[in-house]
């Protein structure tokens, strides 16, 4: 395993008995290394053979929305498709914009925002994925059976894959407390046939970017209310040094219209006269 080494500059400085004090915390550092290097082992045997742990550490390291889009293609690539996107939705569902895409290896950030209606029409999109709650996988578009969808979107799919390198297909909600955030589509220009590992690895993305988005937007509130509470301590610091009630107008409206980010900020100063005996 290894040797503790411990010197001295004086002659004969350890004796029997400090070689036996020694012996237990060598006994330790022993085991120690050795419950490393198992964990460790472990770990590798985990990273090479099971999709859901290597997805749980990509997600891990994923603090930006770029990162976890990244994150999401990277788990999305190990089943080979030909293209895989991922939407965001406005809250009213009424427009959608292409944040990542993937073909080959390579993944890009578009941000191409454009109406539902145009995505469902250039795009494999349907509208049932709007509503569903769980990963929507489709084996072979072409197949009525194979399909859970209604006549008209089942039409739209064929459509579709009758103009582009479409025969199977998973699209894959995110939800964000119960609203629906977002859409990962796995597009295969190939038959593909979805095993039950893949299934619940596509309900664990689901979850997980879910969940990773969900992280984002809590961390990005933080951020606003701190930089907020900055704004506001420094604003009142700068008030507190102005005694011209004109100037100290014009710095309170400069300091809203910052804060709030508004257009403008009008400031009424009524007469003194007109505020009665109690003043302000």
């Amino acid at each position: 395993m290894g040797v503790l080494d411990l010197q001295s500059l004086e002659d004969e400085a350890f004796d029997v008995d400090d070689l036996r004090v020694l012996e237990l915390p060598a006994r330790q550092l022993a085991v120690a290394l050795m419950n490393v290097r198992r964990v460790d082992k472990e770990a590798a045997l985990l990273e090479a053979t099971s999709p859901f742990y290597r997805l749980a550490q990509r997600f891990a390291k994923a603090w930006t929305d770029q990162e976890v889009y990244t994150a999401i293609m990277g788990a999305v690539q190990e089943f080979s498709p030909q293209r895989a996107f991922i939407m965001t939705f406005s809250e009213d569902a009424t427009r959608a914009t292409l944040v990542a895409e993937l073909r080959g290896e390579q993944v890009r950030f578009p941000e191409l925002q454009h109406s539902m209606a145009h995505w469902f029409a250039e795009e494999a999109l349907i509208p049932a994925v709007l509503k569903a709650q769980q990963p929507l996988l489709i084996s072979d578009v072409a197949d009525p059976s194979l399909v859970s969808v209604d006549s008209a979107e089942h039409e739209s799919l064929k459509q579709l894959a009758a103009r582009g390198p479409l025969r199977s297909l998973a699209l894959v909600p995110i939800h964000v407390e119960g609203r629906l955030l977002g859409l990962l589509g796995v597009v295969f220009q190939t038959l593909h046939v979805f095993s039950s590992i893949e299934e619940n690895l596509f309900v664990s993305l689901m979850e997980f970017s879910g969940a990773a988005l969900q992280r984002l937007q809590l961390l990005r509130t933080a951020r606003r209310r701190v930089e907020m509470e900055q704004q506001l301590r420094g604003f009142s610091d700068q008030l507190a040094d102005i005694f011209d009630l004109q100037l100290l107008a014009s710095s309170a409206a400069s300091a809203l219209q910052t804060l709030v980010d508004a257009d403008g900020v009008l400031v009424s100063l009524a007469p003194l006269a007109t505020l009665g005996e109690e003043g302000v």
